[in-house]
């Protein structure tokens, strides 16, 4: 069973999250989502401790969405809010690189901002996804992003 440490305030933010369909199990932890549209809390700060994930990560602001990807080695200080919907997915180790050909130290103890300039060869398709999130609600939105990686995973080339 996966096990989750979520934030104190989780509930305040509205997160939620799920365990993916079983053929990315390998590789995804889960996919979440939190936070809900004209709904304001107070932001907080929370620790993310390293544990051999990466996360990918959708604000979905107005007017462009803020993508992000990290890998954290160390303690990382982030600050949530329900400002705006966000997703996300939670690799497991490797899981980045086995479903997205990108390995964790192109993206360590950082969040590597993406936009359509930056969009590394792994999250090809990945942007209409993200422009399709605006018009879902959260659980339509997880099932787009398991989608595009299901895509990802049957273009992969078998292991020999």
């Amino acid at each position: 069973m996966t096990e989750f440490i979520l934030p104190s305030n989780a509930n305040d933010l509205n997160f939620r999250h799920r365990l993916p369909d079983k053929r990315l199990a390998p590789w995804v932890q889960c996919l979440w989502s939190m936070g809900r549209p004209g709904h304001l809390t107070e932001s907080r700060t929370e620790k993310f401790y390293p544990d051999a994930g990466a996360s990918l990560s959708i604000k979905l602001t107005s007017p462009h969405p803020i993508i992000t990807l990290c890998f954290n080695k160390t303690t990382l200080i982030e600050t949530l809010d329900t400002t705006a919907p966000c997703l996300g997915i939670r690799f497991k180790a490797a899981g980045t690189h086995c479903l997205l050909g990108l390995l964790p130290e192109a993206f360590t103890d950082t969040h590597y901002r993406l936009d359509n300039e930056l969009e590394p060869l792994g999250l090809q398709g990945l942007i209409p996804v993200v422009e399709r999130l605006y018009q879902s609600d959260s659980q339509q939105g997880l099932r787009l992003l398991e989608t595009w990686l299901l895509h990802r995973l049957e273009s992969q080339p078998p292991a020999n």
